[in-house]
């Protein structure tokens, strides 16, 4: 399902950078250059818009453009410079996307009492916002007084978490 979800973003993001002046046929490209299943496959996709590097390694699959970083794979680490001063939560993290102006970052097997924790300490840090919490999941979208904007949202089920923060100016 990883494997599905990147090429779907890829596929978008092909679109995006190559929607007016494409270099080469999409088919030819995923025919030619991409073999999602095997390891170590890299694709260069070049546009007038900027460049984006694909990459599987078999274990992490990254996409990289001239503005941001996207990566999945399985335990990836916290990506500090993105992430201001907003706490680490620690645990498995499977996907980051990350831009110079913040970053999404999923995670699995998230305890509820550290997820609670941690929504409690992004509250100490002086964001506010709206807070739906419920017998299913913690629910926080907020702002600082700098316009930085933090959405942490965890399902007690599943133990999946996601933070996005970024300047929401």
């Amino acid at each position: 399902m990883k494997k599905s979800f990147l090429l779907l973003l890829f596929l978008l993001l092909v679109i995006l950078f190559s929607a007016c002046t494409p270099k080469i046929a999409f088919d030819e490209m995923i025919e030619e250059e991409l073999d999602i299943n095997n390891s170590n496959d890299q694709v260069i996709v070049e546009s007038d818009e900027g460049t984006v590097t694909i990459s599987d390694d078999g274990d992490t699959t990254t996409i990289e453009s001239d503005d941001a970083t996207i990566v999945s794979g399985d335990n990836l680490l916290w990506p500090k410079e993105n992430m201001g001063d907003i706490p680490e939560l620690k645990g498995k993290i499977t996907f980051v996307a990350a831009s110079k102006d913040g970053a999404t970052i999923l995670f699995e097997d998230i305890k509820k009492d550290q997820a609670q924790a941690y929504f409690e300490q992004i509250k100490a840090l002086g964001y506010e916002g709206i807070d739906f919490t419920d017998e299913e999941s913690i629910n926080f979208s907020g702002t600082n007084n700098q316009g930085i904007a933090i959405s942490f949202t965890y399902t007690y089920g599943s133990g999946e978490a996601m933070i996005i923060y970024g300047n929401n100016q």
